[in-house]
């Protein structure tokens, strides 16, 4: 029986398009009781190839249709302005795409059942880049943190939450080594700053800031005391790249043993 345009309505759906046996087959448009338009070629009632669907909602994919679902490659425009531009697998984001979201957010990588998952890299509006591994969309692994001022950060991340030993590189040219919390200094660490000085101590919200901690200066004088909210503070001593040694108290980062004075 050869093909005709025909008008087509069910329970189901409505379609207008090719028919052949009483059944969507060929090119055609069909709605369903959903309010889903499906725009395509048909094949013995089902969608097949590309083909573009425009939700009930105003949300439109225009992509493969295989085994009743999308699958392959797809684009997807929200309603909303959210973008992606992927790999689909049974009507789920899986496999490679770029993820647009309406506030300038991209995230571009793997996709595992419409999340996040494998390796990617995620850019914030102001240029702030995060890249490495995701699982169930989030952040789980090593990643390197890209900052718009040039610092970057590199550390271990659970379900988003950062944690543990990490590594920070300063635009300045200063790097730090050490434990950190939400991207900062915090515990033990080791701050080397780009005049050749090292800290080596506790830190707090990134900050020095511990007791016993020792200061190392490119004249090869050394400071050990306490330090608070960045300052030294408290008991201390000094000495020299010639072995003479200071013993004093630091009040505001100045250290004073004597007639002898040092900002710390």
């Amino acid at each position: 029986m050869d093909k005709e345009i025909a008008e087509l309505k069910t329970d189901m759906y409505e379609y207008t398009g090719e028919v052949e046996n009483g059944l969507p087959e060929g090119r055609g448009v069909l709605t369903n009781k959903n309010g889903e338009i499906f725009e395509g070629v048909f094949a013995k009632g089902v969608p097949t190839g590309e083909v573009k669907i425009t939700t009930a909602d105003g949300d439109v994919y225009t992509g493969l249709f295989k085994d009743n679902a999308l699958n392959g490659f797809c684009v997807y425009k929200g309603k909303d302005g959210t973008l992606y531009e992927g790999e689909y697998k049974d009507n789920e984001r899986s496999g490679k795409g770029r993820l647009t979201y309406p506030e300038g957010h991209i995230y571009e990588g793997d996709f595992l059942l419409g999340k996040a998952d494998g390796f990617g890299r995620f850019t914030f509006p102001d240029g702030t880049v995060y890249e490495g591994p995701f699982r169930d969309g989030m952040m789980h692994g090593v990643l390197t943190v890209t900052f718009a001022n040039g610092d970057i950060f590199r550390g271990e991340f659970d379900s988003d939450e950062q944690y543990g030993i990490s590594e920070i590189f300063y635009a300045d040219k200063s790097c730090y080594e050490g434990y950190a919390q939400d991207m900062e200094p915090n515990g033990v660490g080791k701050m080397s700053f780009s005049d050749g000085t090292v800290f080596k101590g506790y830190f707090k919200d990134g900050a020095m800031d511990g007791m016993d901690c020792e200061i190392v200066y490119p004249d090869k004088g050394r400071y050990r005391g306490d330090f608070i909210g960045g300052v030294a503070f408290g008991s201390g001593k000094y000495e020299n790249s010639e072995d003479m040694i200071f013993e004093g108290e630091a009040e505001a980062g100045v250290f004073r043993s004597g007639d002898f004075t040092k900002i710390i």
